[in-house]
């Protein structure tokens, strides 16, 4: 990577109610907790001291909430992108994991082996989200060489990402993704490289950090 490089901080929304309710959100919303609304708050200082020169986020609520703190503090508009939502869940969306397990036994134990090709009716597979999230990450390096971008997404969307970029280490390595962390990366073209993962630094402030990734 050299000068002409794009820096990316991809961002994971706050914590949301559902994500206290270990439900499975997907493409459906919830709103932040109030601990979510604390955690996000610490992305502003981070901001003031991070500059970045554009601002992207999922377009659903929580993502959404997340980025327009950025915004206050950084005077940029945040740019919605459909492309990078959550990894909908379909039928399992809402539910809690031993009501989902019931209705789709077999499938919910495929879902947890963390098959990319495994996806429940009316949902779409790991590898279906990734067809769509990489291009929309390649084209705002395109759209920003040499530039700083942040990021805001969702914690399957990223630990997706994960997978697809460190594929020799652990999935487990790069799973737990707090609620409110900031992942680094650096990208040309169509290369990613990864420079820090998970960052929770800016909420060392906050209790019990740790949050389900559903």
């Amino acid at each position: 990577m050299n000068d002409s490089s794009t820096t990316l901080y991809l961002v994971r929304h706050g914590e949301t109610q559902w994500n206290l309710e270990h439900r499975f959100q997907g493409q459906k919303d919830s709103p932040l907790s109030p601990r979510g609304i604390k955690q996000i708050n610490t992305l502003g200082p981070y901001f003031e001291k991070n500059h970045i020169d554009a601002l992207y986020s999922s377009d659903l609520g929580r993502a959404m909430a997340t980025a327009d703190i950025i915004s206050q503090v950084t005077g940029l508009q945040v740019e919605a992108l459909k492309a990078l939502r959550e990894r909908c869940f379909g039928i399992f969306e809402g539910l809690t994991h031993e009501p989902a397990r019931e209705i789709k036994p077999q499938l919910f134990d495929q879902w947890r082996s963390g098959s990319m090709d495994v996806k429940v009716p009316g949902g779409e597979s790991r590898q279906e989200m990734l067809d769509r999230v990489l291009p929309a990450l390649y084209q705002i390096i395109d759209q920003h060489p040499g530039q700083k971008v942040a990021i805001v997404s969702h914690g399957g969307t990223l630990s997706a990402l994960w997978r697809f970029l460190e594929p020799s280490r652990p999935e487990s390595d790069g799973f737990s993704i707090p609620n409110a962390s900031i992942s680094t990366l650096s990208g040309q073209h169509k290369k990613l490289l990864v420079l820090k993962w998970s960052e929770i630094n800016h909420l060392k402030g906050l209790k019990s950090l740790d949050d389900p990734s559903i």
